[in-house]
């Protein structure tokens, strides 16, 4: 009995021991958000949501992203550029986060490429689409520009071909006609007409050829460059103003301080 009796007791022990561990073990949590041109660094201000009055966590970097250590439980966060005086412009309005495991850098980037992977993958094979997902327009617009200058450029160059082809010099008939009832000199003149339409529409077809392969060049290019560029899924974040300067969302690549008044909190994908 007594032996059963101190069996309980350990493990009581073993218990008690293993919830305090677990209360007091902290998690690597990595959060990253779209880079501020111009600011000389951000912070960052993390609360537990059932105690919102109190700062777990507040940290300056100098770069757009945070790995650290928490405990588990559920947080907000918030985030602000400094200004050239090292203070806060514009804060963020929080955002939630439920800490529960180890949530590395590494398993970020590992879960934006699986994200990619899977639901923006067909997106490559279209020209434009994700520059214009990522509001890129002037990109997109060049690329909608150069692709349609090529289309107009092999549709010039078919429709010539074909006005040759059809031309009556080049008809056998006319041709046969004339050997037989026209003097030599015309039924040369002819066949020296028609040599050189030969020529020339050869001269067509092989524009055609060309402007194809570089279509095709410019295509494979296209979807090598999207897939080396970055990519986002973007959360939007509305901010109050505090001061002169509010946040510009820009692109998904970067932001720069304008007179706005949000900013974004994104994820990014990069390949090589």
């Amino acid at each position: 009995m007594r032996s059963f009796g101190k069996q309980i007791l350990i493990l009581l022990c073993i218990f008690m021991s293993y919830s305090a561990y677990s209360e007091d073990k902290k998690y690597t949590y990595y959060i990253e958000w779209n880079e501020v041109k111009g600011n000389n660094g951000y912070k960052i201000e993390i609360r537990k949501t059932s105690a919102p009055e109190t700062l777990t966590n507040e940290e300056k970097v100098s770069t757009n992203s945070l790995e650290f250590l928490i405990p588990a439980g559920k947080y907000e966060f918030r985030i602000s550029a400094l200004n050239r005086f090292g203070k806060p412009s514009s804060w963020s309005q929080w955002s939630s986060f439920f800490v529960e495991h180890d949530r590395p850098k590494s398993m970020v980037e590992a879960e934006k490429k699986q994200t990619f992977d899977e639901a923006s993958t067909w997106k490559l094979w279209v020209p434009a689409l994700l520059p214009i997902e990522r509001k890129e327009y002037t990109k997109a617009s060049l690329i909608f520009l150069w692709f349609g200058a090529l289309a107009v450029a092999g549709n010039a160059e078919r429709t010539a071909g074909n006005s040759i082809a059809q031309s009556s010099t080049n008809d056998p008939t006319l041709l046969t006609l004339a050997v037989l009832t026209t003097p030599l000199p015309v039924s040369l003149y002819l066949f020296q007409k028609r040599d050189e339409e030969k020529k020339e529409y050869n001269t067509h077809q092989n524009n055609q050829v060309g402007i194809g392969v570089l279509a095709l060049l410019s295509y494979g290019l296209n979807v090598w460059l999207e897939k080396r560029s970055f990519h986002s899924a973007t959360v939007l974040i509305e901010s109050k103003p505090e001061g002169f300067f509010k946040w510009n969302p820009g692109t998904l690549q970067s932001n720069s301080f304008v007179p706005l008044g949000r900013i974004e909190i994104s994820f990014r994908k990069e390949f090589y």
